[in-house]
């Protein structure tokens, strides 16, 4: 969690994730009908640079960046992997949702 908050810090900070933005928004977005499945994205390039100051830099990163914002567009959501998350702890909230559910 603290690693997303300084992914998102250094992005913020950096004012060349402006016009990569802007880049990124002047693309033509794809129709509803051109999504065919969920798209898995790796986020671990962006875990790995947290801490570089210089991560705008970085072609990994900005692979990472298009991805997002293209699953976003075309899909609405995404699945993660790469995240650092133990199994153990998603297990534990898989089960304590399925628990949840079957309450509701």
């Amino acid at each position: 969690h603290s690693r997303t908050k300084q992914i998102v810090r250094v992005l913020a900070s950096n004012s060349s994730w402006i016009s990569v933005i802007k880049s990124i928004n002047q693309s033509s977005p794809l129709t509803a009908s051109e999504f065919k499945s969920i798209p898995i994205i790796d986020i671990s390039g962006l875990l790995v640079k947290c801490n570089d100051p210089n991560m705008i830099k970085d072609e990994g990163v900005w692979e990472v960046v298009k991805q997002l914002d293209k699953a976003c567009k075309e899909a609405g959501f995404f699945y993660v992997k790469g995240h650092g998350i133990p199994d153990s702890l998603v297990k534990e909230v898989r089960d304590a949702t399925q628990i949840f559910s079957s309450s509701i």
